[in-house]
């Protein structure tokens, strides 16, 4: 068995993304230099670290296995977690990126429950493709953000390493996205 097709690495990817979110939460909060909305958004990266981090626990356990359900169960925990920027967003005055946050996070719920829900429908097809343009995106942002290391401070290797877990993590999505499995319970 290679090293993608075992869920309980994907798990444990997720996991370091997850932890990675939470300490830049952290360091960013300290550095917020009293600022609220610093702190405002330094708590919303550490809500999005927890969200991943708690799913990503629930993977590797096994208690989400089946690939279908790996893959929507984290198109609604990024949905969840973009709603939860957004009100931090707009929390500090950004109304209008907010607000698109929100509406983006409340779209990925609608197709984290489409994707699961045992019904093949045409919008089903059109979840897989853009999915399948998203995580080749993501392999691509993740692949450019490694070269960020290069520059040698502390904070450049920190983002260089979350661009390489984001990347692997991406790699394993599109992987149970073409995997046959998926591909037929979304009707492609």
């Amino acid at each position: 068995m290679s090293f993608f097709d075992d869920m309980k690495n994907f798990g444990l990817v997720a996991l370091v993304v997850g932890l990675i979110n939470i300490i830049v939460g952290i360091v960013a909060a300290a550095y917020a230099g009293g600022a609220w909305g610093g702190y405002v958004v330094a708590a919303g990266t550490i809500i999005f670290g927890l969200l991943v981090a708690l799913y990503a626990l629930k993977v590797h356990s096994g208690e989400i296995g089946e690939k279908i359900n790996i893959l929507g169960k984290f198109v609604g925990v990024i949905g969840l977690a973009n709603i939860v920027m957004g009100v931090c967003s707009a929390i500090v005055g950004d109304y209008t990126g907010g607000a698109i946050d929100i509406i983006v996070g409340l779209i990925m719920l609608f197709c984290s429950y489409k994707m699961m829900d045992n019904q093949v429908t045409t919008l089903d097809k059109i979840i897989w493709i853009l999915l399948l343009i998203v995580f080749v995106l993501g392999i691509i942002g993740g692949l450019l953000g490694i070269f960020v290391i290069f520059v040698g401070t502390i904070e450049a290797i920190m983002l260089g390493v979350g661009a390489l877990f984001s990347m692997l993590l991406y790699i394993f999505l599109i992987l149970m996205l073409l995997s046959p499995d998926v591909k037929s319970k979304m009707g492609m």
